[in-house]
């Protein structure tokens, strides 16, 4: 299982951090994990990166939307929503790196480098990568836009 830790921390004093960007995913399928001891439902997506994103000895450090903003229906959820929304441009300028998750190896993300050698790049389809739905959001675009070194 996943276990994670949320800490809230100041951005420009807080410790050093990734920021993960990925698309979402369907929010009606979601996934638990545990976090601070409580269970938190993320989707599929959300859930593939952790797994594929988490290192079994040492601690990292992520900031992932769905799990560090309030995702509640309360006033007070979205306001902190509201509030975070407008801090995503320096959270993602802060961050050490960007960590830009397209979807796991049976999604088809790998199959273009699944070959020994790269001597014909022109056989390389490139078309599955592009094609993926993190190219075709907005939010994500900025959110490369802002990194200062990216991570794919």
């Amino acid at each position: 299982p996943i276990h994670c830790e949320l800490q809230e921390v100041n951005l420009k004093a807080g410790p050093s951090y990734e920021a993960l960007s990925y698309v979402w995913g369907s929010p009606t399928r979601t996934h638990p994990i545990s976090c601070n001891g409580l269970t938190l439902l993320v989707t599929p997506n959300c859930r593939d990166a952790l797994i594929h994103l988490r290192r079994r000895v040492t601690k990292r450090t992520l900031w992932i939307d769905a799990i560090c903003i309030d995702q509640g229906d309360s006033e007070g959820s979205k306001k902190e929503r509201n509030n975070q929304i407008l801090q995503m441009g320096e959270v993602y300028k802060t961050a050490r790196r960007v960590v830009i998750w397209l979807g796991t190896a049976d999604q088809g993300i790998c199959k273009p480098f699944s070959q020994k050698t790269f001597e014909l790049y022109r056989s390389v389809d490139f078309s599955q990568i592009v094609d993926n739905e993190w190219f075709k959001r907005v939010w994500t675009i900025q959110e490369a836009a802002f990194a200062r070194h990216i991570i794919l």
